[in-house]
């Protein structure tokens, strides 16, 4: 897969509001986020916001397609009211993320049952600098 950026966006808990991140995921595993997660919370949603450097990504070639993909994505996310830490994972289901398009994946987020959702991913190849 190499160095890439990917972007997920989609909504977790329909009708709620979305959530959106973006994702660096260097050639290690190692992994930048940002973004947020809006969440059901009476009257407004409570929004949860990535801990950048909390971002652990595994790539493999789930689907067998010949392309390394993102296989698991984990991260941290926070209340900025509280600062209670949530744990947010992504599994895509069947195959590996390697391309812009809609993928279904599981996701589990802090202590809530596993949620599946489709969700839009944008795969940006890293750029490279001018030598």
């Amino acid at each position: 897969m190499g160095s890439s950026d990917i972007a997920f966006w989609g909504d977790l808990f329909q009708p709620e509001p979305p959530f959106h991140f973006k994702v660096k995921i260097r050639e290690d595993g190692s992994a930048w986020v940002h973004g947020e997660i809006h969440l059901p919370d009476g009257d407004s949603p409570a929004v949860l916001v990535a801990i950048a450097d909390s971002a652990e990504a595994t790539c493999a070639d789930l689907d067998d397609d010949g392309e390394v993909g993102l296989s698991m994505l984990t991260m941290q996310f926070t209340h900025p009211s509280t600062s209670n830490l949530v744990r947010f994972v992504v599994v895509p289901i069947g195959e590996d993320i390697d391309a812009s398009e809609t993928y279904s994946v599981l996701i589990h987020l802090g202590e809530r049952a596993p949620v599946t959702a489709e969700v839009e991913v944008r795969v940006t190849p890293e750029r490279r600098g001018r030598g």
